[in-house]
């Protein structure tokens, strides 16, 4: 192989590697900005939602940062238009995404046909004695419970952010390998004796 094709080769996994990063951050996207169907405020402790289509959506809470949250301290439940409930799915991952003074942390996961549901917030304790004890044991206020929401979010099946993980180390794999092989291994090549 002539050493101007090797050079060529290994250039071309640059965009290559690109446009996987690019397919990649897009695929994440929907895990942490899915479209908002509703936002509930906490007062509130219930509200109506419509899904538009049967798919994948997440529950979040969306509050102040450096606040302590009231979560743990109740139980969600989502009920469909004929009052069966919706099986919630924990977080594996714990997704956060922060602002400047707000911050949103994925609580569960469900899956749903388009419809008419209702999302309740009942007075049960729900959560893992860990987070209750880091909870109680952290000296930060309390939220002021009038800028605490629970929101429902589209989002997508937990498999696609497993994938997404090696997908990022092959694209940086292939940009870094390309250029350093497009720069110097034709030289190295030739040095060789390969060429």
């Amino acid at each position: 192989m002539e050493p101007i094709l090797f050079r060529i080769l290994m250039f071309s996994m640059i965009p290559i590697g690109i446009f996987l990063l690019v397919k990649v951050i897009r695929m994440l996207k929907k895990t942490f900005n899915g479209k908002i169907i509703k936002e509930i405020p906490f007062q509130d402790k219930s509200g109506t939602f419509e899904l538009p289509e049967s798919g994948h959506y997440a529950i979040w809470q969306k509050g102040q940062l450096f606040r302590k949250t009231p979560i743990g301290d109740f139980k969600l439940q989502v009920k469909d238009e004929s009052g069966t409930i919706i099986r919630l799915n924990p977080t594996w991952f714990s997704v956060h995404k922060n602002g400047w003074g707000t911050g949103r942390t994925e609580l569960k996961k469900f899956t749903a046909a388009a419809g008419k549901y209702t999302l309740s917030l009942l007075n049960q304790p729900d959560g893992n004695l860990l987070q209750k004890m880091l909870k109680d044991t952290l000296p930060v206020k309390p939220i002021d419970k009038d800028h605490y929401f629970i929101q429902i979010r589209e989002s997508q099946p937990v498999c696609y952010f497993l994938i997404a993980i090696p997908l990022l180390t092959l694209s940086g794999f292939l940009m870094i390998i390309g250029l350093v092989a497009g720069l110097v291994g034709p030289q190295i090549a030739v040095d060789m004796g390969i060429f």
